[in-house]
């Protein structure tokens, strides 16, 4: 048995090898691939930002450039997404159009939260009322509670608040479920919980 110990591992280190080389030629290409993706991301920001430039813009024209442009951030650049969140919600203001100012409050707790300022997202998620939105608003105001006691329940991973956050995520997804459509991909996906991360 001692004799084929040593075979084994050896015989084991071989099976893995390959697999790891694949993996590091696989992250090799996705690095070569990061510049061409950033540039052509970059040049569709520059396009749409370009947009802004035009002073005969009305304020509705101005919140629907700046939510592409924080769309195209978000998952890019946290501070420039959330530039034009607060943009977003500038505009929202002046309209003087209450949901769509909800719209952009939420928007800025989302990226707060994916920032990981879970203090700024807090503030913004306790002053909103939930029993004042409507019933989709309702559903995006406990979706990004959600996501937000679910970071931070990461964050906190090893200490005594990690299942303190679990348990808000939890209440708040079974609150997203309760408002949700039957027959929504909402509820349909509530056994794969990753998903409400986006």
């Amino acid at each position: 048995m001692r004799r084929l110990l040593p075979l084994l591992i050896a015989l084991t280190l071989q099976i893995s090898v390959p697999a790891s080389r694949y993996d590091y030629n696989e992250l090799d290409r996705l690095i070569a691939q990061r510049t061409q993706t950033t540039e052509a991301k970059e040049r569709r920001i520059d396009s749409i930002r370009q947009q802004l430039a035009d002073p005969h813009l009305q304020p509705e024209q101005r919140l629907d450039i700046c939510k592409k442009l924080y769309s195209e951030y978000e998952c890019f650049r946290f501070d420039s997404a959330a530039v034009y969140a607060d943009r977003v919600l500038h505009y929202a203001r002046q309209l003087n159009d209450s949901r769509k100012v909800q719209e952009a409050l939420l928007q800025k707790a989302h990226i707060h939260s994916l920032a990981g300022f879970f203090f700024l997202s807090k503030h913004i998620l306790d002053d909103i009322r939930p029993e004042t939105l409507d019933s989709n608003l309702r559903l995006r105001y406990y979706h990004e509670c959600y996501v937000f006691s679910e970071l931070l329940s990461e964050y906190c991973r090893g200490t005594s608040l990690h299942d303190e956050y679990v348990k808000k995520a939890q209440r708040y997804l079974e609150l997203m479920l309760a408002l949700a459509p039957k027959d929504s991909f909402l509820l349909l996906s509530a056994k794969h919980p990753t998903f409400f991360m986006n």
